[in-house]
């Protein structure tokens, strides 16, 4: 049976108007990914466009 395991990965946003780009290795044995969180210390500035693979 396949068990949930949460993971977080932090990226830092320093300079305003640039995009920001991370790649994140995970664990040999998870089998998919259920789903993404995106959060922000204001969210008011969140702004997501386009896809997450």
């Amino acid at each position: 049976m396949l068990k949930p395991v949460k993971k977080r990965f932090d990226i830092q946003v320093t300079e305003a108007g640039t995009t920001v780009s991370k790649t994140f290795e995970l664990d040999k044995n998870i089998k998919a990914v259920k789903g993404v969180l995106i959060t922000s210390d204001r969210d008011d500035l969140i702004y997501f466009r386009g896809t997450q693979k």
